[in-house]
């Protein structure tokens, strides 16, 4: 199956959706999405949204990672996207959920990343999960960051930039999508806040 899984193609899906606790903000806007590194590109990444704006996702070809080659131990990609509230909500990223495939070896780990930005302005929030062999199988994990960085308080466009990176170490291991969805997703909760 991890042959097939190398072989396939991998799409990668980030779902940003605000918290159900909070009131889905009205007149946000979500713009077009910029995508760079070896897991994603302009030409095999698509940029999906709900109606409301509640709701983004990414589609990206390519995120899989495998100790086959030096070259295919890490895919990476960064997203760069603007959000604009006009009522000049504050908006930050509370957690990640991702879930994905992996087969890797004894004496062998998989790892992904994620981190958010906001361009222009300080701090970085970092999630780090490594899932060390034997490990055959699905898995899906839901963190906190433990650091969360706001946008600022204003009417002005906030560019969010996000950077995932899944990478193998060892004799033997590979991490990718799931082979129930063929999908390694990664979902982002958003948590707006009222400015004073």
């Amino acid at each position: 199956m991890a042959h097939q899984v190398v072989r396939a193609a991998l799409l990668l899906l980030v779902i940003v959706a605000v918290e159900a606790s909070a009131p889905p903000p009205r007149g946000v806007t979500i713009g077009y999405a910029t995508y760079q590194g070896t897991g994603c590109n302009y030409y095999n990444s698509n940029l999906f949204r709900s109606d409301d704006y509640t709701t983004v996702g990414f589609l990206l070809d390519g995120m899989v990672a495998a100790t086959s080659s030096l070259a295919a131990r890490r895919a990476n990609c960064a997203i760069s996207f603007s959000l604009h509230d006009p009522g000049g909500r504050s908006v930050a990223i509370t957690k990640a959920t991702v879930s994905g495939f992996a087969d890797i070896n004894h004496d062998s780990r998989g790892t992904y990343e994620v981190k958010y930005c906001f361009a222009g302005q300080t701090g970085t929030a970092t999630i780090e999960r490594k899932i060390e062999g034997p490990y055959v199988g699905s898995f899906k994990y839901t963190d906190d960051f433990l650091t969360v960085v706001s946008s600022e308080c204003s009417n002005a466009v906030n560019v969010l930039n996000v950077k995932t990176v899944v990478r193998v170490d060892g004799p033997k291991a590979l991490m990718g999508m799931d082979g129930n969805d063929n999908k390694f997703k990664i979902s982002l909760n958003l948590r707006w806040s009222r400015c004073s």
